[in-house]
C-alpha cells in the first residue's frame, strides 16, 4: 500500500476518544498500585489489597489499546517499511525507557560497584525490564509493535481462531516459566497478554457494536469482574484451581485474565460514557495524553522518595489512609514535571514527547499518527 492510500486511511479514521480518558484512568491506577503498594503487606486481605488488585486493569489496558490500534492497520508491507515503523518506535519509546532505567540502577550500583559495574547494571535492566517492576511493560509494548505485519494479517483473516488462540498461549505460557530466564521472560511477557491485545483488536475494529453493548452491560460486567478482586472470591478459588493437576495454572490464568478483561471492559465503557458527557473532558485527555508514557516511566521516583519520606518522619501506618490522596498528588506533581520537561527540545526525548507541543510522535497511541 502506498503512502497516499494510508495517509487518507488515517486521515478518515475517527478518533477514539475514550481511548484518551482510558488511557489517564489506567495511568491513575498504575499511580496508585505503587501507592497503596507501600501501605499492603504479604498476605493482607483487606479493602486496600482489594482495591490494589482491582486497578490491575492498567497494563492490559494499555496493551489492549497499543495492539487495537496498531494492529487493525494495514500490515506493514515491506522490510525497509517495517524497519521504520520500529525505529520510529524504538526512538521514541526506547530511549526514554533506557534513560529511566539507568536513573533506577546506576546511583546504587555506583556506589557498591563504580563505573564498570553501573554499566553493567544498567545494560543488564535495560535487557531484562527490571530497573523497577513497572518497566517490564516497555519490552512487551516493543513486540506487540514489532509483529503488526503478522498480527494484523491474522486477526483480519481469521479473527476468532486468532483469539481463542490468544487465549490458549497465554495459559501455557506459565508451564514454561520456571525453565526461561530472566530476559526470556522479559520478551515473552507479550504472550501472557495476548488476550488483551486481540480483545483490543476487537473493539477496535467492530467499536460501533462493543461500545453499545458495553454501554448496556456494563455493570454486571464490572461487578463479575470485580468479584475476584475480593479475597472471599478470589483467595478460595485461586487455592481450588491449582490444586487441579497438570490444568490447574491454565485455568488459573484464564480466571484472571478473564476477571482483569472484565474489569478493563466495564472501566472502558465507563470511560466512553465520560467522553460523551464532558466534551471538556474528552479535549483535555486528548491534549495532555502525551504525558502519560513519561509519567508512567518515572512517577516511581516520587513514590520512593514518598517512602523513605514517611518512614523518617513515623507515619508509614498513615499510608494506607492516605493512598488516593497521595495518588492524585504524585500524579499531578508528575503529570507537571513531564509537561515541563516536554516544553523544551533540549528535555522533550527523555520522556517521549515531542517539543514545544506535547504530542509524543503517536508510537504509544497510533492516533493522529503523521
Amino acid at each position: 500500500m502506498t503512502e497516499a492510500p494510508v495517509a487518507r486511511l488515517r486521515a478518515a479514521a475517527p478518533r477514539l476518544e475514550e481511548l484518551d480518558v482510558l488511557r489517564w484512568a489506567a495511568i491513575l491506577a498504575v499511580v496508585f498500585i505503587h501507592v497503596s503498594a507501600l501501605a499492603i503487606r504479604p498476605g493482607d486481605n483487606g479493602l486496600l489489597a482489594s482495591a490494589n488488585r482491582l486497578s490491575r486493569f492498567a497494563v492490559p489496558a494499555f496493551v489492549a489499546m497499543a495492539a487495537g490500534l496498531a494492529w487493525t492497520r494495514p500490515p506493514i508491507p515491506t522490510l525497509a517499511r517495517w524497519a521504520s515503523y520500529m525505529g520510529r518506535r524504538l526512538l521514541v519509546i526506547g530511549v526514554p525507557y533506557a534513560l529511566f532505567s539507568a536513573a533506577y540502577v546506576v546511583p546504587a550500583a555506583l556506589r557498591r560497584t563504580g563505573v564498570p559495574g553501573a554499566l553493567s547494571a544498567w545494560a543488564e535492566a535495560v535487557a531484562c525490564g527490571n530497573a523497577w517492576s513497572h518497566l517490564y511493560f516497555v519490552p512487551l509494548v516493543l513486540v506487540l509493535y514489532a509483529v503488526q505485519p503478522l498480527a494484523s494479517r491474522l486477526m483480519e483473516r481469521a479473527p476468532r481462531a486468532t483469539t481463542v488462540a490468544s487465549w490458549l498461549v497465554a495459559a501455557g505460557w506459565w508451564y514454561v516459566w520456571d525453565a526461561l530466564p530472566v530476559i526470556g521472560r522479559t520478551w515473552s511477557w507479550w504472550l501472557l497478554y495476548l488476550p488483551f491485545a486481540t480483545a483490543g483488536w476487537l473493539y477496535v475494529r467492530h467499536r460501533d457494536p462493543a461500545s453499545a453493548a458495553l454501554a448496556r452491560w456494563w455493570p454486571a460486567v464490572l461487578l463479575a469482574g470485580g468479584a475476584f478482586a475480593l479475597p472471599a472470591v478470589r483467595v478460595p478459588l485461586t487455592d481450588r484451581l491449582e490444586r487441579i493437576a497438570v490444568a490447574g495454572p491454565a485455568l488459573k490464568s484464564i480466571v484472571s485474565n478473564a476477571s482483569d478483561l472484565a474489569v478493563l471492559a466495564g472501566i472502558a465503557a465507563l470511560c466512553a460514557m465520560a467522553a460523551a458527557a464532558w466534551p471538556t473532558l474528552a479535549r483535555l485527555a486528548r491534549r495532555y495524553q502525551p504525558l502519560v508514557y513519561g509519567v508512567y516511566l518515572s512517577h516511581p521516583l516520587l513514590v520512593f522518595g514518598l517512602a523513605v519520606a514517611a518512614k523518617r518522619a513515623g507515619i508509614t501506618a498513615w499510608l494506607g489512609w492516605l493512598s488516593i490522596p497521595l495518588t492524585v498528588v504524585v500524579l499531578a506533581v508528575v503529570s507537571l514535571g513531564v509537561w515541563a520537561l516536554g516544553r523544551s527540545r533540549f528535555t522533550a526525548w527523555t520522556v517521549g514527547v515531542d517539543p514545544g507541543a506535547c504530542g509524543l510522535a503517536s508510537a504509544m497511541t497510533e492516533q493522529g499518527e503523521t
